[in-house]
């Protein structure tokens, strides 16, 4: 007689269950703490509302509520976005492709290591040693890195990028010479028109490099020559030449007998080919170039990233403190009426600002991918424009009208009415904000702007 005995789940299988459970975990807790900007906003609606139909101060109390199922729940469908293929989809698709490029060329390098009879010099093995920990840094963090906020503020997609940037520089360092001509050419078209400071200098140390590397290569950098310098001097020279054939015919006017050919040249000499020291040099050289326009662009991103995340920030605490201030109208029993109305001004300033930035945005100069700082420049606008609406209600009321210098809870009931100078001045009030947010986005473009100039052209 057999009995069947239940085996129990392997440790590896117990394992596997409770890292997925941790994984879940994470994305939603990344998810809940990245939708936190728009909940003074939900709760400020919802007890409004609520307000408006019980004239209660229990609304607060339904509208934290309301908030806080509102939070738990949205954040279920949301924590798809926490990752990094769905923070960033365009910026996830670039990297990924750019790593394949990167792993393929790394194991021609391998192949090639392993075809030749003389080992790499010892530069070369730490290069390669650097572009290896570089792809499986990148690989790890792209694939197997667990999804948290890294990837929501973007600080996760800036480190990805630094850590293909530095595998690829240290490329430059390995490859054979034509793919290396190849980068400095695009390096040259990215320097030429950039913002970087020292222009002048990179070009000049990138066109000595390729020369002390190939010199025959030259020939496809004339463009990138600086032309006016070379004209200059042809300019001196010819004036030189002039004067010489001068002084050489006053000289056989003396002299009859003497034998002076002025046009006689120099035989031409080959310049010799470079040494390995000598292009090692070079590749040394093209790898500190590709290394500032890699850090150029690396800080600008960033600059990008830090709008936006103090815009969230300053969002979050502006929508805090006016919930705040709702919660203290609606401790002292404010008539239903009034809420209304100041409810009415913050809707048509919200509005009001939402064209302004509406013609703003669709005028911007620089389009380029900047994490969400657009997004968040359209919410931060109805959240200010509408303030500054019920604050210019307020004010043109308080120079429309004598008041008393001691405000009573009836006298506040009617301190607001949906007047047309009021709703006027809402309207007019709620572009207001739109200068400050100009600021924020004067300064996003010109990141932009930082992006785009050290981008080659052809791209």
């Amino acid at each position: 007689m057999q009995t069947s005995t239940s085996t129990p789940p392997s440790g590896n299988t117990a394992l596997r269950i409770e890292r997925h459970v941790s994984v879940l975990l994470d994305q939603y807790l990344a998810s809940l703490v990245g939708v936190l900007f728009i909940l003074p906003i939900v709760a400020a609606i919802i007890t409004v509302i609520s307000y408006i139909l019980t004239e209660s101060w229990y609304a607060i109390l339904w509208g934290c509520a309301g908030t806080c199922a509102f939070w738990l729940l949205i954040a279920v469908p949301l924590c798809r976005f926490v990752s990094a293929s769905g923070a960033n989809r365009r910026s996830y698709d670039l990297l990924m492709s750019d790593l394949a490029q990167l792993k393929t060329r790394l194991e021609a390098l391998k192949r090639q290591q392993k075809e030749q009879d003389e080992p790499l010099p010892k530069y070369s093995q730490i290069a390669l040693a650097e572009v290896e920990a570089g792809y499986s840094t990148l690989q790890e963090s792209l694939n197997s890195a667990p999804s948290n906020l890294r990837w929501i503020s973007g600080i996760g997609y800036l480190d990805a990028w630094a850590t293909l940037h530095q595998a690829e520089e240290a490329l430059i360092e390995v490859e054979p010479i034509n793919m290396v001509l190849e980068n400095a050419l695009y390096d040259a078209r990215r320097i030429e028109k950039s913002a970087i400071g020292n222009t002048d200098e990179l070009l000049n140390q990138l066109l000595q490099a390729v020369k002390d590397l190939d010199p025959a290569a030259m020939v496809y950098f004339k463009e990138h020559q600086p032309t006016k310098i070379s004209e200059d001097l042809h300019d001196a020279l010819q004036h030189q030449t002039r004067g010489i054939e001068q002084i050489a015919r006053a000289f056989k006017t003396v002299h009859p007998g003497a034998n002076i050919d002025f046009h006689e040249q120099e035989p031409s000499v080959a310049l010799p080919l470079p040494d390995e020291e000598a292009r090692a040099r070079a590749r040394v050289a093209l790898r500190e170039i590709r290394h500032t326009i890699n850090d150029f662009r690396d800080t600008s991103w960033d600059g990008l990233l830090r709008v936006r995340n103090h815009l969230m920030f300053a969002m979050t605490l502006t929508g805090l403190v006016t919930y705040i201030l709702l919660c203290l109208v609606i401790m002292i029993h404010v008539p239903a009426s009034a809420i209304t109305a100041a409810s009415i001004f913050y809707i048509i300033g919200a509005i009001a600002g939402m064209f302004g930035r509406f013609y703003r945005e669709a005028n911007a100069r620089a389009a380029v991918d900047d994490y969400g700082l657009t997004v968040m420049r359209l919410f931060a606008t109805p959240l200010l424009s509408g303030l500054a609406g019920i604050g210019g209600a307020f004010i043109t009321l308080i120079f429309s009208s004598s008041l008393a210098p001691t405000a009573t809870t009836s006298a506040l009931s009617s301190l607001f009415n949906t007047s047309p100078q009021l709703l006027l001045a809402a309207a007019f009030f709620g572009l207001t904000p739109d200068l400050i947010i100009k600021s924020l986005q004067e300064k996003a473009e010109k990141y932009a702007s930082d992006l785009k100039s050290s981008k080659s052209t052809e791209l």
